[in-house]
């Protein structure tokens, strides 16, 4: 029995088969390209697949013809209202840390995501909770929010953010963070998106057991997407936060396989470095996860 994933790709074979070829053998027939802009935008990577294929010599016009359409949808949303340009995911699952403590728990997670042409707003949500008969034991919330100002026709922008953070694993109550600093975007193809962001940056720690504590730093973070099949993506985000010697470290190493419609089962890595934690806590805790995540976003 095919998958829905094969099924999509030769339901598109045969109909693309069935179009009529443009007089011009260099050329998309009409056809074809209103397929392309009409595809939902999973199916959208193995319709261009397929026509690369069958066409290898229109690949130029196809990829134009993507930049294009992704263009105009960043367009579209600067003209939607709130809710209605938003896209993001939801992942529910479960995790394993080492470091500071060695256990199992559950974990949620949700980013949300309001992509334009020159604007991009992202809110990225997280919580892991541990329970012992019934009762609480551990915690750890994190929410950061990013506003992101592009520059049209340049791979330069401006990047800002606000972060709160608690985690009782390695030993605060409350993390406050806000950055501000120029950006790179070293890759925005189809297949390959890779970004770097570094500038000046504040964080102001209460600790459980210790005194609190604010430093002036810097803030830096690069984020890497391979979309390596049209359902498999490897994904790599990178921060640190410098200042006085204590310096902090994240990295989110993820590998997400869709497995039907918007649902999509995810593996990831985290590791968090300390270079000064309280006392009585190691400096490296780990998380391992597994994710059923549900993605969404607009037409």
């Amino acid at each position: 029995m095919l998958r829905s994933g094969e099924l999509c790709i030769a339901v598109v074979t045969l109909t693309l088969l069935a179009m009529p070829v443009s007089a011009n053998a260099t050329e998309l027939g009409p056809d074809a390209r209103e397929l392309i802009r009409e595809a939902y935008p999973k199916e959208r990577q193995s319709i261009v697949n397929v026509l690369k294929r069958l066409h290898p010599e229109a690949t130029e016009e196809i990829d134009k013809l993507v930049r294009e359409i992704d263009q105009q949808k960043k367009e579209k949303v600067e003209r939607m209202g709130l809710i209605e340009g938003l896209r993001g995911e939801v992942a529910v699952g479960g995790f394993y840390s080492t470091g500071n403590t060695n256990e199992w728990g559950v974990s949620g997670t949700a980013t949300i995501r309001r992509e334009g042409k020159r604007w991009v707003n992202s809110l990225d949500l997280l919580a892991d909770v541990k329970n012992e008969d019934h009762q609480k034991v551990t915690d750890r919330l994190a929410a950061t929010y990013r506003l992101r100002r592009n520059f049209v026709g340049s791979n330069w922008f401006v990047a800002g953010g606000l972060s709160y953070e608690r985690d009782s694993f390695v030993g605060f109550t409350q993390r406050l963070g806000q950055f501000v600093g120029p950006g790179y975007q070293i890759s925005n193809g189809n297949r390959l998106k890779w970004d770097v962001t570094a500038g000046p940056g504040f964080r102001r720690t209460r600790f459980i057991d210790a005194p609190s504590e604010s430093q002036f730093g810097l803030h830096a973070r690069t984020t890497f997407a391979w979309q390596i099949t049209d359902t498999l993506k490897f994904a790599e985000s990178l921060s640190a936060d410098l200042g006085k010697g204590d310096d902090s470290y994240l990295s989110t190493t993820s590998v997400t396989s869709d497995i039907y419609g918007g649902f999509a089962l995810r593996l990831s890595f985290v590791a968090e470095y300390e270079t000064q934690p309280p006392a009585d806590r190691k400096k490296l805790d780990t998380y391992s996860r597994a994710s059923v995540v549900y993605i969404f976003e607009p037409h």
